[in-house]
């Protein structure tokens, strides 16, 4: 059985590699899932991220551990391991670490003998309820269940249904408020046994902060996008660009959910909060791969953007299906490129 540490990435290069020999005892194994950084790579036994690094899109994070748990099991089941999430955590590297904890571990349950062809799609696991979860977070990072694989314009209410199972999940993985550890426990609960978070922050100032229930948490920010849209406080602008087919959704909305929203417009979405809490903050998306080639805008904007500070990790990323705009403690950074500028950008390296 594996002994287990686990690592977030810092806030520049330099501090998450000495967190990472901090945490080492030994010879330990480093293990990242959805790693970015290249001097963090070199010091990692083993990167999982099909996607970005592989350039894939049949495939996520998640399942590509799940599947591949029986080497894992005996590469790592026997000594002491260092798992380190990334500077911009997902659900799917959330998930794919805390899967192979658990395949590390020896928490999951086996079954004996051969299953018949056909049986499950993880063949050596009796953990129904987790495989379960894990294909749905897989289909939902890989846009696999038809709503998006092949863009078409679709309503909002269809497009967040289509993600409410996992609502909660989506918002702990985000939230740079819960400690690591903590996430990592209540994402491990959620996949093997369906627990959605609550989380309780801890007492500050002699006060105890009200409990944040992730589910309560969706659903309020679902009924907000769209009594939004509903009301124009929500609004679309679709661009052309000459000699393209894909037309690029810019999103101005005060309420989460503005890619969701923007997908019921077109395939290529720049979202930009008018919330006032959050000046700055822009998230660029597209479904799948195809459309834009979001390395290339990566790229651009680290190279344009008065506010990316690369020496302390402060820049556009993680790229390929998303670009979330520079952030410093968590927060966006004001400042920075004009719109107009952002999406000319992204309009430069449209793909078709």
């Amino acid at each position: 059985m594996a002994s287990i540490s686990i690592v977030s990435s810092g806030r520049n290069t330099t501090e998450t590699i000495a967190a990472i020999n901090a945490a080492k005892v030994g010879n330990s194994a480093v293990v990242g899932f959805e790693i970015l950084e290249d001097q963090v790579r070199e010091h990692l036994t083993e990167n999982f991220d099909p996607q970005h690094a592989g350039g894939r899109s049949d495939i996520s994070a998640v399942a590509e551990v799940l599947q591949d748990a029986d080497r894992i099991r005996a590469a790592y089941g026997h000594q002491h391991v260092v798992l380190v999430l990334p500077s911009k955590v997902d659900v799917d590297a959330l998930a794919a670490l805390c899967v192979f904890r658990m395949v590390a571990e020896g928490s999951l349950r086996y079954r004996d003998g051969v299953p018949e062809e056909g049986e499950t799609e993880f063949p050596h696991l009796d953990e129904p309820g987790l495989e379960a979860r894990v294909g749905a977070i897989d289909a939902h990072d890989r846009y696999a269940d038809g709503l998006l694989a092949n863009w078409q314009p679709v309503a909002v209410e269809a497009s967040m249904e289509k993600q409410r199972p996992l609502g909660a999940v989506l918002l702990l993985a985000s939230d740079f408020t819960v400690p690591a550890a903590v996430k990592v426990d209540m994402m491990s609960a959620w996949l093997r046994y369906g627990t959605e978070p609550v989380y309780q922050p801890a007492v500050k100032d002699g006060k105890t902060p009200p409990a944040v229930d992730f589910r309560k948490k969706w659903e309020s920010a679902r009924a907000d996008i769209l009594g939004s849209i509903a009301d124009g406080t929500t609004t679309f602008e679709v661009v052309s660009v000459p000699g393209k087919e894909t037309k690029i959704v810019v999103v101005r909305s005060p309420k989460q959910g503005g890619l969701l929203a923007g997908y019921s417009r077109g395939p290529v979405v720049v979202a930009v909060s008018t919330d006032p809490r959050l000046a700055g903050l822009v998230t660029i998306a597209q479904p799948r791969l195809g459309y834009v080639d979001l390395k290339a805008v990566m790229a651009a904007l680290n190279k344009s953007d008065p506010t990316v500070d690369l020496a302390n990790k402060i820049s556009w990323g993680p790229g390929t299906t998303i670009l979330a705009c520079p952030k410093k403690d968590g927060k966006p950074i004001d400042g920075g490129l004009a719109v107009a500028v952002i999406v000319d950008l992204v309009g430069q390296h449209l793909l078709a």
